[in-house]
């Protein structure tokens, strides 16, 4: 009997990757026991192979000497178990290393794994995978589909992922918000009821999501960017409030088959954030996306919660949005995350006493104070939001960072938020005339009054 080489691959998957903590940034195959479903082993001296899960040959995936690996080829075999465990894909129905033809020439890149159709001859899904280093690329995923008339395509790097539908005969490129599984068509997928603790914030990045947004349709659909984002957010948030309210805990905001209802549900939320929450968007105001371009954002804002994910990643995100050139004409620089926690912990702030921040940005010193004050004395997010409600005010005279400010007060419990706009280095800001303003200026005098 041959004998069986030692399974090392968590040793050697922490040297392909630079550390095996990499692993548990791979948060495509969160749940997947790695080191137990792949079989790594020495072939040769120093130089180590992985089992194939499709045709169980040996494939290279790293030389010992000269410190080269394949680290995309794990993201593959990865893949190759979840198409197959999860979405329920018969190994017989795959085919890795596919060479790809354009009209007669056959190209010398061959497609990463496909999927065929129940007659195990028509493409279906075709799996473009790359590094867990590797930036975007979805042109030539894009290319494969028109080559093989696919109708999804999927770009990983097992961090991140981009599914994109080719629903003929449309001629752009629509997305999908998960792969439907062996038993299901695509209009199943898009009729599934979706739920809000269905949802998992964990290991959010929401700016990576925003960059794949922009790299989709958001560059080049003849619109404000920040602002039809923070639309989709403020829906977002408003639609997560409503849910806890419906049976089941439903959520609304989600693709649908037909792009027009996909507009009109999430429009319809924004109408409804734009009533909770008013003064950061005007009443008329619509999500100026098209049907067709908001079908195709949506599938990677639905995948995520909002409320209960850490501040700092929507932090990020939303500084990301901030155009730079409005960053460089008001002179706006944020103060690192770090440097607000230690000044706040200077300051000390008490649970009776108010805080104005005159010059807010993205609201970091507010939020950092009420984490604070909970952490410190209140110990309850009950507590917290009425705190919050009572004592945190804030000013700013840029309409992106008061936009950003109220979304992360939002996000952090507080409810709603006295964050104006304002610029409060000039006196007759605070001498306005205008209704609105001036009950904003006089309950803020009051209560610093006290």
């Amino acid at each position: 009997m041959p004998t069986i080489k030692p399974n090392k691959s968590e040793e050697i998957i922490g040297k392909i990757f630079g550390n095996s903590e990499t692993v548990y940034g791979l948060k495509e195959f969160e749940g997947i026991n790695v080191y137990e479903e792949l079989y790594i082993f020495e072939d040769s001296p120093h130089r180590f192979h992985i089992k194939d899960l499709k045709t169980g040959n040996s494939k290279f995936v790293y030389d010992e000497e000269k410190q080269t690996g394949k680290p995309e080829e794990i993201v593959r075999q990865l893949w190759l178990h979840k198409l197959h465990k999860h979405y329920g894909y018969s190994f017989d129905r795959m085919e890795t290393e596919k060479s790809v033809h354009f009209g007669r020439e056959i190209h010398a890149k061959a497609e990463d794994i496909v999927v065929f159709k129940d007659d195990k001859v028509t493409p279906y899904i075709v799996v473009e995978v790359k590094s867990p280093t590797s930036e975007k690329g979805i042109d030539q995923l894009k290319s494969y589909l028109n080559a093989d008339g696919c109708e999804i395509g999927i770009w990983s790097n097992g961090k991140e992922r981009i599914i994109l539908y080719r629903n003929y005969p449309n001629k752009f490129e629509d997305t999908l918000p998960d792969l439907p599984r062996e038993n299901q068509t695509i209009d199943d997928l898009l009729s599934e009821k979706k739920t809000l603790y269905s949802i998992n914030n964990k290991n959010l990045d929401l700016k990576e999501k925003i960059k794949q947004m922009e790299e989709l349709v958001l560059a080049n659909a003849g619109v404000d960017v920040f602002n039809e984002v923070f639309k989709l957010i403020y829906a977002k948030l408003y639609d997560e409030i409503e849910a806890k309210k419906r049976p089941d805990n439903e959520v609304l905001f989600r693709k649908y088959r037909d792009p027009r209802k996909t507009y009109s549900e999430i429009n319809q939320l924004f109408k409804g954030a734009i009533s909770k929450w008013p003064g950061t968007f005007y009443e008329q105001e619509n999500i100026r996306l098209s049907p067709e371009h908001l079908s195709v954002v949506i599938s990677e804002l639905e995948s995520t919660r909002l409320f209960g994910a850490d501040l700092r990643v929507i932090d990020e995100a939303f500084e990301y949005l901030i155009p730079e050139v409005a960053k460089s004409k008001k002179g706006q620089y944020f103060t690192p995350r770090h440097v607000i926690n230690m000044a706040v912990k200077m300051l000390n702030p008490k649970p009776t006493e108010y805080i104005i921040d005159p010059a807010a940005g993205s609201g970091g010193f507010l939020i950092s104070a009420m984490n604070h004050i909970n952490e410190v004395y209140l110990k309850s997010d009950d507590a917290k939001r009425e705190y919050a409600k009572e004592y945190l005010y804030g000013i700013d005279f840029a309409d992106e960072t008061a936009k950003v400010s109220r979304a992360l007060m939002l996000i952090s419990g507080d409810g709603r938020s006295h964050l104006f706009k304002l610029n409060s280095l000039d006196p007759r800001e605070w001498q306005g005339e205008e209704e609105d303003k001036l009950r904003a200026r006089s309950e803020l005098k009051q209560r610093l009054a006290k």
